[in-house]
């Protein structure tokens, strides 16, 4: 039996949901365009940084002049949201990850000089890095002195920032067996020297809150933005298909955030997860993952309206405006190596 309350209510809530551009949320002007952000997390936080620095905010890590040249060439790929830089390289996609970062930036954490790994890459033997995210290079030395030099870029922008957004992709880790820590992710060159972790909520909340107790240590009053990757997961390390540890994995952070808000006065929530799953068209056609441009731009200019000072604001969305939006061209397929493509056929013959 309908009531007629419940059948306009349902009626709203469709209408919403097809329109859903951009959701209400609430104005909280604590950030000023001349103290500039700290971003870190999953590549969805690249999307959001690439944007503000079209916009001229200062973003942090900065892009050092002197650490490019220590990355073999192979690495440098450019990634969805633009021309490649190291900060590819900072990506965190766990709690467990950043909060790594943060006690590492503070002095709680030393990453173990001796945690390094030899693979090939390319055909020649390399030094790995797993601490961070694809760090190789053909020296132990060189390989130390990139981490030297992201971690004082860390360390820096935490400091010179004004406020430090997180952006939270994942609870599927890779711990360290011989060494202090976690791998950024799992990776094949140093595999079999981690042991997988599925992040639950408990510990998922208590990797938030040690890191933002961290930030308040050191800062008092700084805030502190949460936001979740609205991007699924391309594999898994569990017995759940892809979909249910996606689900799973952003049911977790999204309640840990919720959680973390009521918490502490100086935390805040933004519903990136939000927009782009209720949006309808939030992700790009090519590969079903990354988030489009546009949604992007959408995303970024809320955020400046409902988090920047109003005259910083208006300045910075009149920066937005014009930006080209065109997602960039799908990667080419990879062909396969002659000899996987002659097992293929012989497979398919079979």
């Amino acid at each position: 039996i309908d009531d007629g309350v419940s059948l306009a209510s349902r009626r709203k809530t469709r209408r919403a949901a097809r329109t859903a551009r951009e959701l209400a949320v609430l104005s909280r002007p604590i950030l000023s365009a001349e103290r500039g952000l700290f971003v870190i997390g999953s590549c969805f936080a690249n999307e959001i940084r690439a944007m503000l620095e079209r916009a001229r905010v200062d973003v942090h890590p900065a892009i050092r002049d002197d650490l490019p040249p220590l990355f073999p060439d192979a690495v440098k790929v450019p990634p969805a949201w633009g021309p490649w830089d190291e900060r590819v390289s900072y990506q965190c996609y766990t709690p467990f990850s950043i909060r790594q970062e943060v006690a590492a930036a503070f002095g709680h954490f030393e990453m173990d000089p001796y945690a390094l790994f030899l693979a090939k890459k390319d055909g020649a033997e390399a030094v790995w890095e797993p601490y961070r995210r694809g760090i190789y290079a053909d020296k132990a030395e060189t390989v130390l002195r990139i981490r030297d030099k992201m971690s004082e870029q860390i360390r820096t922008g935490l400091r010179q920032a004004g406020a430090v957004v997180m952006t939270l992709g994942l609870v599927e880790a890779h711990r360290l067996k011989a060494h202090p820590g976690f791998a950024c992710e799992y990776n094949l060159a140093f595999k079999d020297a981690t042991e997988f972790h599925n992040g639950g909520l408990t510990d998922t909340l208590e990797a938030m809150a040690q890191t933002v107790e961290m930030i308040r240590a050191e800062m008092p009053g700084k805030p502190v933005i949460f936001t979740v990757s609205p991007i699924p997961l391309n594999r898994t390390f569990t017995q759940l298909d892809v979909i249910s540890a996606t689900m799973r994995a952003k049911s977790i952070l999204r309640t840990a955030c919720d959680e973390m808000q009521a918490r502490y006065d100086n935390v805040h929530y933004w519903p990136s997860y939000e927009f782009v799953m209720w949006s309808g068209e939030g992700f790009r056609e090519d590969d079903v993952r990354h988030v489009r441009r546009e949604v992007a731009h959408e995303i970024t200019r809320s955020f400046c309206r409902a988090f920047f000072d109003p005259a910083d604001a208006t300045r910075i969305l009149g920066r937005l405006e014009g930006m080209d939006l065109a997602d960039p061209a799908p990667p080419p397929p990879r062909r396969k190596k002659p000899l996987k493509r002659l097992v293929s056929l012989l497979k398919g013959q079979g």
